[in-house]
């Protein structure tokens, strides 16, 4: 990712809705979303009017890891992070990277004490599953090879039509791990499958906070003859988790929803 460059080609030719005046070309489309961490690698191929949905599919995104990634001094766009819970009546924000100030503004049981430390649980902002999905789709779409778009044709009107679910033989599955090591710059990779296995043929992951996120690009012509009953998905590592002594498991979810969802979410710290 951190090679990334738009490709000259593509300049002030928008690639997902074909806009090629240079005046529709104003705002910075950035690859990463900001609020993830600011990196300035910039889409310029990415118009203003595309821009301002993807933003959207974005704030789904960040509403999705809100509340746990408060809790790190990851500064974006805006400085860093605020963070408001209007169920538990309590905000919190860095003063800088080593100072996090939390308050109170109503009696709420939000944290639980315990020996070795504490529990704190939120109702973070509510997001819609599909948006968060295609905000990662998105991504991955921004960083393919240019001779490899026109078999994702389908994909990126998926991707610009807000509200628009097609079927498709891959499920819209999101493989996540929210426990995983804290990064304070965001990580995005794209890989593309060598050897002639049934999986999907380009996997998308995405490093956010505590977030390790992973998706298999849908819609992709070449995963049409993949068997349903034996499709093996490449997991990656940090993505897996620990189940019982000697087996592991990974979480994931179906996030083809339009519904927009509320969690209750939940994170632990120690003290020494």
């Amino acid at each position: 990712m951190l090679d990334y460059k738009t490709p000259i080609d593509e300049i002030n030719k928008c690639r997902y809705c074909g806009e090629n005046s240079e005046q529709k070309f104003k705002s910075k489309a950035h690859l990463v979303p900001e609020f993830a961490g600011k990196i300035n690698l910039l889409c310029l191929n990415e118009c203003d009017s595309c821009n301002n949905l993807f933003s959207e599919y974005e704030r789904n995104l960040k509403n999705f890891g809100s509340f746990k990634n408060s809790f790190l001094p990851i500064k974006g766009k805006n400085g860093f992070p605020k963070y408001k819970d209007y169920e538990f009546s309590f905000r919190s924000e860095f003063k800088d990277e080593k100072t996090l100030i939390a308050s109170i503004f109503d009696k709420k049981d939000f944290i639980k004490i315990e020996p070795n430390g504490f529990k704190q649980k939120s109702a973070p902002t509510p997001f819609i599953p599909l948006y968060v999905y295609k905000a990662l789709a998105k991504m991955g779409v921004s960083m393919l090879h240019p001779n490899e778009l026109s078999k994702f044709e389908t994909l990126i009107n998926w991707i610009q039509k807000k509200d628009l679910i097609i079927e498709t033989d891959l499920p819209l599955t999101l493989v996540l791990n929210k426990k995983g090591k804290p990064l304070i710059k965001p990580m995005a990779i794209l890989l593309k499958k060598k050897a002639k296995v049934n999986s999907p043929e380009f996997s998308f992951i995405f490093v956010w906070g505590f977030y390790r996120f992973q998706i298999f690009l849908p819609y992709n012509p070449n995963d049409k003859d993949l068997v349903n009953n034996d499709v093996t998905l490449p997991i990656s590592y940090d993505l897996v988790l620990k189940s019982g002594e000697n087996g592991i498991s990974f979480n994931h979810f179906d996030m083809s929803s339009i519904i927009k969802i509320k969690t209750l979410e939940e994170i632990s710290f120690g003290l020494k």
